[in-house]
């Protein structure tokens, strides 16, 4: 039996307040006091046995969907009406963490649903929307992890933040006609999508939007997405293209790989690409962070000319043996190369002033890096340690050893970070560059004198080889 009543406010609180055993769902634990207060008009409805309350406003058009009871359970059908009002709205948090719920029905009233309100169903199975349903709340079905398909209604033209963040069993999504923007992670985890087709109606897309989505091969940018959020398809281990269409003002791919329009910034190379080796093309002069992040099939990059490597760039490279780094670069971000453990070998070179933490963390196989005179800063834990993400626990690389100047940025992070180095006085490394240059000096020189002392024999067996001059006035052999 379903059966709805209304109550007065002061009495519907007494009444709630002393019912231990009906505690809500609502996301903080005094929110629902307060929220009822907030009407001048309560009840409940009574839904499988338990219940669900609502609230509204004199002069208001329609009644919200405010609380439901800690034993909801079932598959749901939320009326067209209460209190001969239209249910308009389901409330923020209303059915927050309601794990018995296995489906909801929505009436075609409903236009709006709050932030949270379905956030941590965990059995919720399906939602059944309403066609009239024009907003959506933040993280609204957020972790609703047995969620499998989402049909979206057409007039809904945001999917806000964390929407259904979470939601790991999702595997089909109806998209609205009208989609303008999806959000910072909307889609966070949803590692069961098969495939992403977006509308070409999409403007921007989020940080993280689809991150993790490890099922999808192919995404295809339409011309309409001006904007892009970072780490967009970070974590789609499977992604082997990112192809965009042709109109399209704002990106550009290459061979599958994302860049902006101008061709001058690298923003994506697919994780899962079976290349070995990588050519940055000529012209682009930055790599995004997490650019490559995953990347596991490259052994060796060639960046060509650039000048800027975002953070995290090479992370999980696990690889990646060569790699040489530009001239033009002066920072090294954080974890720029972490857990790029088959790099064995890397020159820093002399034009980096800094180095970002956790820039070379978990490098098992470097066992040396030299540190340039010009490095001024170096973040916590950058070189010489492993990083175990299960434990967080941090242990030396056994082995480890850097190559320093006296007195130099390099030798204090040695000392402060108990690394074993080695070290040359800056004298002394000016002094060895001199004494280099004058060796390959003293060598130039003694091949031209014994050039200018030799002469080719012009004919006969020996025709071309060179013999000593010979001083005037003396015989001829």
């Amino acid at each position: 039996m379903k059966r709805g009543f209304r109550i007065p406010a002061v009495l519907l609180t007494a009444m709630y307040a002393a019912v231990l055993c009906c505690a809500p769902c609502a996301a903080e634990g005094d929110s629902f006091v307060e929220n009822l207060m907030e009407y001048d008009h309560m009840g409940m409805y009574t839904i499988n046995g338990s219940y669900i309350t609502f609230g509204y406003n004199d002069g208001d058009a329609g009644v919200i969907i405010t609380d439901c009871s800690s034993e909801m359970s079932g598959e749901l059908t939320i009326p067209d009406t209460l209190d001969n009002l239209p249910v308009v709205t389901v409330g923020e948090g209303a059915f927050y963490n309601c794990a018995g719920i296995t489906g909801v029905r929505l009436p075609k009233t409903v236009t709006a649903i709050a932030d949270g309100a379905f956030y941590g169903c965990t059995k919720l199975k399906y939602a059944e929307l309403s066609d009239a349903l024009t907003d959506l709340g933040q993280s609204a079905f957020y972790q609703c992890s047995v969620l499998e398909a989402i049909h979206l209604p057409e007039k809904i033209k945001s999917i806000p933040n964390s929407c259904f963040a979470y939601c790991t069993a999702l595997r089909e999504i109806t998209w609205p006609s009208a989609l303008e923007t999806i959000e910072a992670q909307a889609f966070y985890g949803s590692q069961n999508m098969p495939e992403l087709i977006l509308p070409e109606t999409v403007t921007a897309i989020g940080d993280m939007a689809f991150y993790y989505w490890n099922q999808i091969t192919t995404v295809t940018l339409p011309a309409s997405v001006k904007t892009l959020g970072s780490y967009v398809f970070d974590g789609c281990d499977a992604l082997t293209e990112i192809c965009v269409a042709d109109d399209n003002t704002a990106y550009c791919d290459m061979d599958g790989v994302l860049f902006d329009h101008e061709k001058t910034t690298l923003i994506k190379y697919p994780s899962g690409k079976i290349d070995s080796a990588y050519t940055v093309p000529d012209g682009v002069a930055i790599l995004e962070g997490w650019s490559f992040i995953g990347a596991t099939a490259l052994k060796q990059i060639d960046l060509n000319d650039v000048t800027q490597i975002g953070e995290e760039a090479f992370y999980f490279c696990t690889a990646l043996e060569q790699i040489t780094l530009p001239m033009t670069l002066e920072t090294l971000e954080q974890a720029t190369f972490a857990y790029c453990s088959s790099l064995s070998e890397i020159v820093i070179p002399e034009t980096v002033t800094e180095i970002g933490a956790y820039c070379f963390a978990s490098c098992s196989a470097l066992k040396s890096l030299a540190i340039p005179a010009a490095v001024e800063e170096i973040g916590e834990y950058a070189m010489g340690y492993h990083y175990n993400q299960d434990t967080q626990e941090l242990k030396k690389i056994k082995g480890f050893r850097m190559r320093v100047i006296m007195d130099s940025a390099g030798m204090e992070y040695a000392k402060t970070y108990d690394v074993s180095y080695r070290s040359n006085s800056k004298l002394g490394f000016i002094l060895g560059i001199l004494f280099a240059v004058l060796m390959i000096g003293v060598i130039i020189t003694v091949i031209v004198i014994r050039r200018r002392n030799c002469i080719r024999i012009g004919a006969g067996p020996n025709k071309g080889k060179p013999v000593p001059r010979k001083k005037p006035g003396s015989k001829q052999s």
